[in-house]
């Protein structure tokens, strides 16, 4: 569905003809422009459950933080709000009864078959030293990894002996590999854009960082737990 904007009110009205077709029983939302179709169209008289998922918070700018803040006051709306941590059942005090707490899934990652992507990690692990520290994730500003080159910068500056490489896309690339360049950590980081096998990353990594700002329940961490372990990392937060 073609959205062109926060303000772009026309999708509620596409999104309601469809679904007036489709006559679900259930709806299921997702982060804050869902939840506010959703909002507007129950508003409206919309016959259909609403589902509403929260998976945590990010704390990039003073718009994000907004929007969270909306998120969270239209889902009490919903017929059911389901949040990943007890942790975050706090967040809904004006509707707990409608709170279901429903951990995020620890799945073991299946290998991809792609022979190309395989050669070319295969090729650049070869020849990359040890350690080896690495970030998986979106390249964008909660993520944090500006620190982690700051970090990798302070490395070099002591004569420490490392390669890191950072897997991954997003908004953030281009003014991260400059960053790279400023500092000059040519030599040393190494972007490896989006992965598809990540497990082979992984396997490769002797330390795996997480220097996120802010996070929900942040899926490379549950991808390097144990499944009956994470758990008590629901609604992590680096302060």
């Amino acid at each position: 569905m073609e959205d062109r904007g926060p303000l772009d009110w026309r999708v509620v009205r596409q999104i309601g003809r469809l679904l007036e077709d489709w006559q679900p029983a259930v709806v299921q939302t997702h982060t804050y422009k869902p939840t506010a179709v959703a909002y507007a169209l129950r508003r409206l008289g919309a016959p259909w459950k609403w589902v509403g998922w929260f998976h945590g918070l990010t704390n990039e700018n003073r718009k994000a933080r907004f929007y969270h803040w909306l998120d969270r006051r239209m889902l009490g709306r919903a017929d059911r709000i389901v949040v990943v941590s007890r942790e975050q059942v706090k967040l809904f005090a004006h509707a707990i009864p409608k709170v279901r707490v429903i951990h995020n899934a620890a799945l073991a990652m299946a290998r991809c078959d792609d022979g190309a992507e395989r050669l070319r990690l295969d090729a650049l692990f070869a020849r990359l030293g040890r350690p080896r520290i690495g970030v998986v994730g979106r390249l964008s500003p909660e993520k944090g990894i500006d620190v982690f080159l700051q970090a990798c910068a302070v490395l070099a500056a002591h004569g420490k002996a490392f390669s890191a490489v950072v897997a991954g896309d997003g908004p953030e690339r281009d003014r991260l590999q400059t960053l790279s360049r400023r500092l000059a950590l040519e030599q040393h980081v190494h972007f490896l854009s989006h992965v598809k096998d990540i497990g082979s990353v992984y396997g490769q990594l002797d330390l795996l960082v997480l220097p996120s700002r802010s996070e929900g329940l942040p899926n490379a961490l549950l991808e390097r737990c144990k499944p009956t372990s994470h758990r008590r990392h629901a609604g992590w937060r680096r302060s």
